[in-house]
C-alpha cells in the first residue's frame, strides 16, 4: 500500500465515522437519482437528511438551495464569519441552538466531507468553516 493510501486510510479512520445501510432493492437508485438531481454525492445527501432531522430543520434539501440573501449575510456578520469564507457559502440558517451552513458546490468541507457544515454554536461554525475549501 502506498504511503498516500496509508495517509488517507489513517486520516479517515482519525475523522470519521463509518456506517453501513441495507435496504430493499431499487431503493438506493432512487436515492442516488434524487441526491443526483439536487447535484450533490449520496453520502452527502443521507448525511444532510439526517442531520437535519437531528437538529430539527423540516424543509426539504431543495428548499433550502436558495441562496445567500440580506438575512444570510446578517447571519454570517453576526457570527463573525470571516468575510473570506462568505464567497464560498450558499446559504445559512438558524433555529434555536442549530446552525447551518451550506457551501457553493465545488466546496467541501474537511470536517464534515460535505458542503454541509451543523453546528451548536456560532464559535464552533467559525472554527469549522475555516476546514472549507474548493
Amino acid at each position: 500500500m502506498s504511503r498516500k493510501t496509508e495517509y488517507n486510510n489513517r486520516y479517515n479512520k482519525e475523522h470519521y465515522d463509518r456506517i453501513n445501510m441495507f435496504m430493499p432493492k431499487g431503493y438506493k437508485e432512487q436515492i442516488k437519482s434524487k441526491a443526483d438531481e439536487l447535484e450533490i454525492g449520496l453520502s452527502e445527501y443521507i448525511f444532510t437528511l439526517i442531520c437535519n432531522d437531528l437538529s430539527g430543520v423540516s424543509a426539504n434539501i431543495s428548499d433550502q438551495k436558495q441562496g445567500l440573501d440580506d438575512d444570510g449575510l446578517a447571519l454570517l456578520k453576526k457570527w463573525q464569519v470571516a468575510k473570506r469564507y462568505i464567497e464560498m457559502i450558499e446559504n445559512v440558517s438558524y433555529t434555536t441552538g442549530n446552525y447551518y451552513i451550506q457551501l457553493k458546490a465545488g466546496y467541501i468541507n474537511d470536517v464534515t466531507g460535505s458542503r454541509e457544515i451543523h453546528a451548536k454554536n456560532s464559535s464552533e461554525i467559525r472554527v469549522v468553516v475555516t476546514k472549507s475549501h474548493k
